[in-house]
């Protein structure tokens, strides 16, 4: 089991707008085949019954053209699929010190929200702890918006740095209808872009009752990068067109090779899973599979058994040479394909089916 304890005691009336993802418990287990000498091939792991799509889970993420990744388009909704994103890229296994077997394993940035009126608001009405409760529930995303975009920015200006905790104190002041009319900025450790987009953010809160005379109420903000960090936006649809359905059909139709070879990933590590990326490129002798690996912030990521690395491509180059099928899409390339490999249970995190 995988605790992921909260941040801190919360307010009551706070409401669960964290968004938390934790591996809870990884549920896999296949082992190989009763007095085996020796690891099963594909076709055996498949006799086995190895490949079952419930004991060996492979889903095929998405087709796209490279750099064009699916993704939602409503920024909450993205923010949130790219922390599953990071949390299938990195990963898992049996090894216990692996990042995601860690308790407190946390792929999504962390906001903390603090605020301190600069009176007394007494016990009824619009209260302190009211004012605390109500800010940490409308903050939390846009806070959480903002710290991103300026991540994403930091790490094409300086590629592979490490991303840096930042922290940024308002003074708002709060009219009897609720509304923030004024928000100064008394100090930051964020970039000039990242404070302005927190404080314009800051105007957007509402608080309910409204106080009975007007509060100035300080405001302090902390954001640090989840433990994957925060991966670059996709491209557009304009910039990168979607491939044929055909391509999609056929991937699709080559899970079972892509299974065959995850189980026998499972048979040397029962709790082995994570995201495999390929690159495919036709050449003179036809289609070319390898792995694509990246890095979020400075963490490299690659599919954690390089034999079902191995497996899979040599896999799917075999289909495509008896496969008339592949050749209206030829042309087509350079193309990604990514797959989702295994069973985590983790919460909120469903694969992308490829109608997405």
């Amino acid at each position: 089991m995988f605790p992921f304890p909260t941040r801190r005691p919360r307010s009551p009336g706070h409401r669960p707008w964290q968004f938390t993802l934790g591996l809870l418990a990884l549920s896999l287990a296949v082992a190989p085949p009763s007095g085996a000498q020796e690891e099963p091939s594909s076709a055996q792991a498949e006799s086995a019954g190895l490949t079952d799509s419930v004991l060996v889970p492979v889903v095929l993420e998405g087709v796209f053209p490279p750099g064009g990744r699916p993704r939602p388009s409503a920024p909450v909704a993205g923010s949130a699929y790219d922390a599953k994103l990071g949390a299938w890229s990195l990963g898992g296994n049996s090894d216990p010190n692996w990042p995601t077997n860690r308790a407190g394993f946390h792929p999504a940035t962390r906001v903390i929200v603090e605020t301190s009126p600069l009176r007394n608001m007494g016990t009824q009405g619009l209260t302190a702890r009211a004012i605390l409760a109500q800010a940490r529930t409308q903050a939390y995303w846009p806070m959480r918006l903002c710290y991103e975009d300026a991540l994403r920015e930091q790490a094409l200006e300086s590629p592979g740095k490490t991303p840096e905790r930042g922290e940024s104190v308002l003074r708002l002041a709060v009219a009897r209808s609720g509304k923030v009319t004024y928000a100064r900025q008394l100090r930051s450790k964020l970039t000039k872009d990242a404070a302005r987009c927190l404080r314009q953010a800051a105007y957007d809160l509402r608080f309910s009752p409204g106080p009975k005379r007007p509060v100035d109420v300080e405001f302090s903000v902390t954001l640090s990068p989840g433990d994957v960090g925060v991966p670059a936006l996709p491209l557009s649809h304009d910039q990168a067109p979607a491939p044929l359905a055909e391509t999609t059909r056929w991937f699709t139709e080559g899970l079972s090779g892509v299974r065959a070879c995850f189980a026998e990933g499972l048979a040397r590590d029962p709790q082995l899973w994570g995201r495999l990326e390929l690159s495919v490129h036709s050449s003179a002798t036809g289609l070319r599979f390898a792995e694509v690996t990246s890095s979020i912030g400075d963490k490299p990521l690659a599919f954690l058994d390089a034999q079902v690395v191995a497996c899979t491509t040599s896999a799917l180059a075999e289909k495509a040479k008896s496969d008339p099928l592949v050749e209206p899409w030829l042309a087509h390339s350079p193309l990604r394909v990514a797959y989702r490999l295994g069973n985590p249970v983790i919460a909120n995190l469903q694969p992308v089916s490829d109608s997405e």
